[in-house]
C-alpha cells in the first residue's frame, strides 16, 4: 500500500499540494525528515498519515507543538480513537476539592476519578499524543510515562531550538529575593552567580522551604476530604513550584561544566543560567523517543543550519519546500524604504527618517482606512513612539497596544483587537507569531523595524558569536512569520509592508534561503 492508502481525512483527499509532500515523504529513508510547508498546507493531515503509514491502522506517534490552540486544532480535526491530547495538571479541575489537579494531586486522599490522570491514561493507551513542547519535555525527561514511537512530528519546529534552550534554563530574579528575605546580588558571570547561589540564595531557600513544608503539610491535613480554599491553593502552588526550583537550582549549581555549556543571562532585576545549544537537550531527551522524525514549519529557510542548531548531521536528514496554495496576487509583500530603524533609530540625524516613516504609516492607514491591521515594531521604544504620534495624525483607526507603561494585559489587549467592530491597529513587538487573524480581523501588517533578535540579551549575542548566519536566519522567520498572520486560506487576503532601510541589507544576505512562494509575492513599492 501506498501512504496516499493511509490517508487520515475521512472525507477529503488530499490536495495536490499535501499529495506532493506524502510522496516525497514515502521516497525518503531518512531518519529526519524536514519539510518547509506554507499556511494553509495542512501539516496536520500529512503528519497524520505518515504516522498511520509507518504504524498501519491508526499510527504511533508523538505530536508536539509550542501553543495550546494549536493543540486543540489537532484535537477538532481527529477522532478520539485516532488522538488524544495531554496538558498540564493544572489545566484539569479537581472537582472533590473544588480546585485544580495540580493541587488536588497533593492533597489526599487521592480522588477515584481523577480528570488528568484519566487524560495520562487515554494518552498513554493512543496512538497519537499530542502535547506542547514543555509537557512533552517534563514527560520525557523527568518521567517514564512514554516509551519510545515510531514517529516525533514536531510542528512549527523553528522554535524548537528556543524550546529546548529554555526547558532547563535557571532564572533568579529580585521579586523572588526580596519575597523571601534574600539580599539579591547583581551577577554578570557564571563563577559570580556560582558564587552567590552556592553561599547565599540556597542556604535561604532551604530554611524558607523547610518553614512553607511544615505549614503546607499541617493545612492539607486539616482540609482532608474537603475543599480547598483558593488561598491554600495558591500556597501549595507557590511551595510546589518554589521545591522545584530549589531542585534545580541545586542540581545546576554543582556542576564543573557550567560555564563551559551555558550562557548567563541577566539584567539589573534577574539572571539566567541558560544553555548555549539545544543539541544536547534533542540528543538526550527527544531523539531517544522516536524513531523517526518530522519538522514542520513555514520558516525552515536553511535546513543545514538549522540541523546544526540541533546537533543532526545533515546527511541524515532530507529537506522539502512546499509551494504555497495561495495566489501571490492576495498576500503580496510590498518593501518601500523609509527610514533605517536600527539602534540609532531615534537620534537627531535621522529625525528625516523617522519623520517619513510616520507619515508612511498614516498614508497607509488612510489606503485602509476601512480595515483593522497590525503593526510590527521590534521593540517597545518604537512602539511607545508610535502610539503616542499616531493619534495626532490619524482619525481611522483605533489604536491598542501593550506597552509596559499602560498595565494592560497582551492576551486581553489581543482580544480586543480580534473583537473591535471598527478599524483598528494593534501595534506591538511581540505578535509576529501566535495569532489567527484570518479575513476582517486583519487586512494588513506593516514592519517598522526589521525584527533581528535584541543582543542586549547574552545569550542572542553568544548564538551570533557562533553564527552571523543564524542570526540573519532567525530575523527572517520573524519576517515571514509576521506576514503570514494575516492571511490564512486561499480566499483570504491582505498585504505587508516593510518600511525599514535595514530589511534591504537582511534580504540581500539572506535571499537564497527565503521560499520561492514568498518571493511570488514580494516586491519594490517606492
Amino acid at each position: 500500500m501506498s501512504i496516499l492508502d493511509h490517508w487520515s481525512h475521512p472525507t477529503s483527499p488530499p490536495r495536490p499540494i499535501q499529495k506532493l509532500g506524502l510522496e516525497w515523504a514515502e521516497q525518503q529513508k531518512a531518519k529526519y525528515l524536514i519539510m518547509e510547508a506554507p499556511v494553509g498546507c495542512g501539516k496536520s493531515h500529512i503528519g497524520m498519515t505518515l504516522s498511520r503509514y509507518l504504524t498501519p491502522a491508526l499510527g504511533n506517534s508523538f505530536i508536539l507543538t509550542p501553543q495550546r490552540i494549536l493543540q486543540e486544532q489537532y484535537e477538532n480535526s481527529f477522532p478520539l480513537r485516532a488522538l488524544r491530547t495531554l496538558y498540564g495538571k493544572s489545566n484539569y479541575v479537581c472537582n472533590p476539592k473544588n480546585t485544580t489537579c495540580d493541587v488536588g494531586s497533593l492533597v489526599k486522599p487521592a480522588c477515584k476519578n481523577c480528570p488528568q490522570a484519566n487524560a495520562r491514561r487515554a494518552a498513554i493507551a493512543s496512538s497519537n499524543v499530542v502535547f506542547n513542547y514543555k509537557i512533552a519535555l517534563l514527560h520525557f525527561a523527568f518521567l517514564s510515562t512514554f516509551g519510545p514511537r515510531s514517529l516525533m512530528i514536531l510542528d512549527e519546529c523553528h522554535n524548537t531550538e528556543e524550546m529546548l534552550c529554555e526547558f532547563d534554563a535557571i532564572p533568579i530574579s529580585d521579586w523572588r529575593c526580596k519575597r523571601y528575605g534574600i539580599r539579591w546580588k547583581k551577577c554578570s558571570t557564571i563563577p559570580e552567580a556560582q558564587k552567590w547561589v552556592q553561599d547565599t540564595y540556597i542556604p535561604r531557600l532551604d530554611d524558607v522551604l523547610a518553614d512553607m513544608k511544615e505549614e503546607c503539610e499541617e493545612r492539607i491535613e486539616e482540609y482532608k476530604d474537603r475543599s480547598v480554599p483558593p488561598q491554600l491553593a495558591k500556597r501549595i502552588r507557590e511551595f510546589k513550584s518554589l521545591s522545584e526550583h530549589f531542585d534545580s537550582v541545586c542540581e545546576f549549581n554543582g556542576m564543573d561544566t557550567l560555564e563551559q555549556y551555558f550562557v548567563l543571562v541577566h539584567d539589573v532585576h534577574s539572571f539566567k543560567f541558560k544553555r548555549l545549544k539545544a543539541a544536547w537537550s534533542f540528543k538526550s531527551i527527544l531523539e531517544p523517543k522516536a524513531d523517526r522524525f518530522l519538522f514542520m514549519s513555514s520558516t525552515i529557510l536553511n535546513y543545514k543550519g538549522y540541523c546544526m542548531d540541533l546537533g543532526i548531521d545533515p546527511d541524515e536528514a532530507a529537506f522539502i519546500s512546499l509551494q504555497s496554495e495561495f495566489e501571490p496576487k492576495n498576500r503580496p509583500v510590498y518593501f518601500s524604504p523609509q527610514a533605517k530603524m536600527n539602534a540609532k533609530w531615534n537620534t537627531d540625524e535621522n529625525a528625516q527618517g523617522r519623520k517619513r516613516l510616520l507619515d508612511t504609516v498614516v498614508k497607509l492607514l488612510g489606503v485602509h482606512n476601512v480595515h483593522s491591521g497590525i503593526i510590527h515594531t521590534g521593540n517597545f521604544a518604537i512602539a511607545v513612539w508610535l502610539t503616542k504620534e499616531l493619534p495626532k495624525l490619524q482619525k481611522t483607526h483605533q489604536i491598542m497596544h501593550h506597552n509596559p507603561d499602560s498595565g494592560d494585559d497582551r492576551n486581553e489587549v489581543i482580544n480586543a483587537f480580534t473583537d473591535a467592530k471598527k478599524p483598528t491597529v494593534l501595534i506591538s513587538p511581540s505578535i509576529t507569531e501566535g495569532l489567527d487573524l484570518y479575513e476582517d480581523r486583519s487586512r494588513f501588517a506593516i514592519f517598522c523595524k526589521t525584527p533581528y533578535p535584541y543582543l542586549g540579551d547574552q545569550w542572542i549575542k553568544a548564538r551570533l558569536n557562533l553564527s552571523q548566519e543564524w542570526y540573519s536566519r532567525q530575523a527572517l522567520i520573524q519576517i515571514i512569520q509576521g506576514s503570514g498572520r494575516i492571511v490564512r486560506s486561499k480566499d483570504d487576503w491582505g498585504n505587508t509592508y516593510i518600511l525599514d532601510i535595514s530589511w534591504g541589507f537582511l534580504q540581500s544576505q539572506t535571499n537564497h534561503m527565503i521560499p520561492q512562494w514568498w518571493k511570488n509575492a514580494y516586491g519594490r513599492l517606492e
